[in-house]
Order: structure tokens, then C-alpha cells, then sequence
């Protein structure tokens, strides 16, 4: 399975709970403006509104993490960091070719300081 399948399936999965749970939210592109997320509904107001996403997954997940903070209630999956071993519902599902892996959890935060030391080699 390619990356691609796994952040489709991971997205569909996100997206699925939050439809299952009454969740209204929107996803739309526009070419070179990558994705926009709005949760909520033209009937019921929007709660939160972002877009310049890359990817779907990117805009899912982002909904997830509004979902939560919008409606506590709503049972969003947790999982434990591959990387630090905190457990979080704002993670990023990592795709590992080596093991076959369809996907390791890692904490948006363990994923901004790689990014950041990834930026810092590249402009030493």
C-alpha cells in the first residue's frame, strides 16, 4: 500500500468518526490554494475555519483536533507517540516502508521539532 492509500484511508477514518458523530465539517480545494476545513454547517454556524492544507490527512486531522476542543463529549481516539510515549489525540499517522507498518502514531509535537531540525541541517 502506498503512502497515498494510507493518508486516503487514515483520512476516510477521521472523517468517518466525526460524521458517525454528528459532526458537520467541510472539506473544499482550490488549485494552488491547497485545502480548506471548516467544522460546523451553514445552519448551525461554523465553529472554525482553516485552509492552506497539503493534504487531505492534514485537514482531517486538523478537523479531529477542533472536534475536540469544540465538542469534549466526543470520544476522539488517543494514541501513545512512537517517538516520545505521550499519549494525544493530535497526532500524525507516519507510514514505515522498512516494517510494513500502515502507520505509526506520532505527536504533532515530536513531528514540529524534527521538521525544525530537519529545516536547521538543511541550511547549515
Amino acid at each position: 500500500m502506498s503512502n497515498i492509500d494510507n493518508d486516503s484511508q487514515n483520512a476516510d477514518e477521521i472523517l468517518t468518526h466525526l460524521y458517525e458523530n454528528e459532526i458537520n465539517w467541510r472539506i473544499s480545494c482550490f488549485f494552488d490554494l491547497g485545502y480548506e476545513a471548516e467544522l460546523g454547517d451553514d445552519i448551525n454556524e461554523y465553529k472554525a475555519r482553516a485552509q492552506g492544507f497539503d493534504t487531505l490527512l492534514e485537514a482531517a486531522q486538523w478537523l479531529s483536533e477542533q472536534a475536540a476542543e469544540y465538542y469534549p463529549h466526543l470520544d476522539i481516539e488517543q494514541k501513545t507517540c512512537f517517538t516520545c510515549g505521550n499519549i494525544t489525540n493530535k497526532y500524525h499517522m507516519i507510514t514505515n516502508e522498512v516494517i510494513q507498518s500502515p502507520g505509526i502514531p506520532i505527536c504533532n509535537q515530536c513531528v514540529e521539532k524534527r521538521n525544525s531540525q530537519m529545516l536547521d541541517e538543511s541550511s547549515d
